[in-house]
């Protein structure tokens, strides 16, 4: 029986991949993970080779290098920190002005100063010395005469109680008691002057009236020009001034040449603080008034 014969079919060509969003996602991705894994295999392969090591060695040497790095720019601005930090400091020695160490019995403000020894001293030694100090001060400034037992200026001072004793003073002992260890000696141009320190002024008053009939005797060498006690009549005595509201007690000596009465010694009391004695009125005044300042300056 013959084969039939079947009319051809018509095949169709199958259908082209649409390309989409998601697909191209699946696809990356799964070139991604063989990416990966080409990478992870590459690695162990170079390290079985020494490769991955000579790496390793790289990233040590880079990380010390920064460390040494680091630890030389620290080392350096330390080093100019503290050359910065000396500099100031010698800036500031040069251009501190120098500490002057001040006597603790100054008691006003002093041009200049001088110290004699005491060591031994007698009555007439101390005026001799004092007067030899004290002379050539120019007009209006003050030279401090410091006394000291010994000849070192960390040497201890002569307190006022031995002054005293050295000059065979005849001051009653209520009024040595009544004076602070401290004193102060000096000169006011060619005026003389002495000032102590009051622990009491209630046993000093007194005690200086009753002073008033000795110290002429006691004081009055040391503190007159060229170490002579003007003359003083028996019958003079101090008596009470008062100039620019300051209270004064002045002995005057019997005269001049001209018979004018000129001042032996004055003293006066400043806030019931310091005794002021001295051979003139001027002088006493030119004290009060520096005291006066300075107090109120501090």
């Amino acid at each position: 029986m013959p084969p039939e014969n079947y009319p051809p079919q018509n095949i169709e060509p199958p259908l082209k991949q649409i390309r989409t969003f998601q697909g191209d996602v699946a696809e990356a991705l799964g070139r991604q993970k063989e990416s990966l894994v080409s990478i992870q295999q590459t690695e162990q392969s170079r390290r079985r080779d020494g490769t991955g090591l000579l790496l390793d060695e790289e990233t040590g040497e880079n990380r010390k290098y920064t460390f040494l790095l680091f630890l030389g720019g620290f080392f350096f601005i330390l080093m100019g920190m503290t050359g910065a930090w000396f500099g100031y400091q010698q800036y500031l020695r040069k251009t501190t002005p120098p500490i002057i160490a001040v006597p603790a019995n100054r008691f006003i403000s002093a041009e200049s100063v001088e110290a004699i020894d005491l060591t031994g001293a007698t009555r007439d030694t101390l005026i001799a010395t004092f007067d030899a100090e004290a002379s050539g001060v120019a007009t209006g400034k003050i030279k401090q005469i410091l006394t000291r037992l010994g000849p070192d200026t960390l040497a201890k001072p002569v307190e006022t109680a031995a002054f005293l004793s050295i000059l065979g003073s005849r001051a009653p002992g209520s009024l040595v008691r009544a004076f602070d260890p401290l004193f102060m000696l000096g000169t006011f141009g060619e005026s003389r002057f002495i000032i102590f320190k009051l622990t009491s002024f209630a046993n000093a008053f007194p005690g200086m009236l009753s002073w008033e009939t000795d110290i002429a005797q006691d004081l009055g060498p040391l503190l007159s020009a060229g170490g002579v006690m003007k003359v003083i009549d028996p019958a003079s005595v101090f008596r009470d001034m008062v100039i620019k509201n300051k209270d004064l007690r002045v002995l005057e000596s019997g005269g001049s040449a001209t018979g004018t009465p000129e001042t032996a010694l004055v003293y006066s009391f400043f806030d019931n603080e310091m005794l002021i004695i001295s051979d003139k009125i001027e002088t006493v005044q030119a004290i009060i008034e520096r005291l006066t300042r300075e107090k109120l300056s501090r």
